[in-house]
């Protein structure tokens, strides 16, 4: 079958801009000209937009992968002009043939411009470990992004986890 292409962006666009609408309740005219600022997958694109509405002061998230949602987080950022991000990911593990276990971390975050790494830390470990780590270091979080493992019981205690620091309101 087919599927006209810019039928499909505008309806892809149409809900993303009514999700964006619904959660901030900013006004039209302004949320389309902050969604003209950048173009990526749609995702990306409403991060984008909640980070630039919200301008939030601490976001943390976990999952990072190659960093499209960190890079327009950060993008984000840098034109609110404040903000961190506090990332967590799992370097990938390798066994070599002889048995050695090789750590990749050159993939991770390797779509994050150079110029907007200022604002961002890193951590590299798992998340069982490290976010509670940052959490008690951070004592209060804006913004919480769930991107790792997607199971029900890692989900369930990220968001238990990250809930007591998010600053009210």
């Amino acid at each position: 079958f087919a599927l006209d292409i810019d039928l499909y962006n505008q309806i892809k666009n149409q809900n993303e801009f009514e999700l964006i609408l619904s959660l901030t309740g900013i006004n039209e005219a302004k949320l389309r000209d902050i969604m003209a600022e950048i173009d990526l997958e749609p995702r990306a694109n409403t991060q984008y937009c909640l980070i630039r509405i919200n301008k939030p002061r601490v976001v943390v998230e976990t999952g990072v992968n190659r960093g499209l949602s960190s890079a327009a987080i950060l993008t984000a950022m840098e034109r609110n002009q404040a903000g961190e991000l506090y990332s967590i990911d799992l370097p990938t593990e390798t066994r070599l043939s002889d048995g050695t276990i090789y750590k990749n971390t050159s993939e991770i975050g390797k779509l994050v411009p150079q110029e907007l790494r200022h604002r961002w830390h890193l951590i590299l470990g798992d998340a069982k470990k490290e976010l509670p780590k940052v959490l008690d270091e951070l004592k209060d979080i804006d913004v919480f992004i769930h991107d790792s493992l997607h199971t029900e019981e890692h989900m369930l205690w990220e968001f238990q986890t990250a809930w007591p620091y998010i600053r009210s309101g």
